[in-house]
């Protein structure tokens, strides 16, 4: 990986999709279009928007070169290996993912 590879693919780019992302969560606070958000029922719809916003602006996914150099290096061992991955058990009918998780009705 180049240093401009790093610099314009991930810390260029990735700074303007996480300012996009705060943007978008400031756009649902200003218009109180909270549909996106997965909400509990005691959850205060502004509050939690408000709090992902401030959230937001907190966060930087910036990771140093060194790091994404390793992940790439790993990726590039495993499938240049040549060897076989095992499966963990029946792969040929995976469960779905509604059949998965089960939706908890609240007490009421």
């Amino acid at each position: 990986m180049t240093y401009f590879d790093y610099y314009f693919h991930h810390c260029w780019i990735g700074g303007w999709r996480q300012i996009a992302s705060t943007f978008r969560i400031w756009r649902d606070l200003m218009t109180s279009n909270y549909a996106d958000y997965f909400l509990l029922h005691e959850d205060d719809p502004y509050k939690e928007c408000l709090g992902w916003f401030w959230a937001s602006l907190g966060e930087d996914e910036t990771l140093p070169k060194a790091f994404i150099e390793h992940l790439q290096q790993m990726v590039q061992d495993i499938h240049g290996s040549g060897e076989r991955l095992k499966s963990f058990g029946n792969t040929s009918n995976p469960v779905k993912l509604g059949e998965a998780f089960r939706k908890v009705k609240p007490k009421t």
